[in-house]
């Protein structure tokens, strides 16, 4: 992607963050799934922005190794 879309992406996740730190209080949780790291944007997406479905792949595997704890809690036995 160009330099300005980075750009925009990292002030966009830096106020993600933000955000959850101050909305995030003991009982309720902000979860903040990391989606970039080792993905790549020539090989995990259809066309340098949206992905394809290894990028989908990779982010649904995020979200379940973040959101699979706290499911769990709410697991019937």
């Amino acid at each position: 992607p160009d330099p300005a879309f980075k750009s925009q992406v990292s002030a966009y996740n830096a106020g993600v963050m933000r955000f959850s730190r101050q909305w995030s209080p003991g009982k309720s949780t902000i979860r903040v799934v990391d989606l970039l790291s080792k993905f790549s944007v020539a090989r995990d997406t259809v066309d340098g922005q949206h992905p394809n479905v290894t990028g989908e792949k990779k982010f649904a595997n995020r979200f379940f190794a973040s959101l699979g704890p706290v499911l769990q809690k709410f697991r019937r036995r």
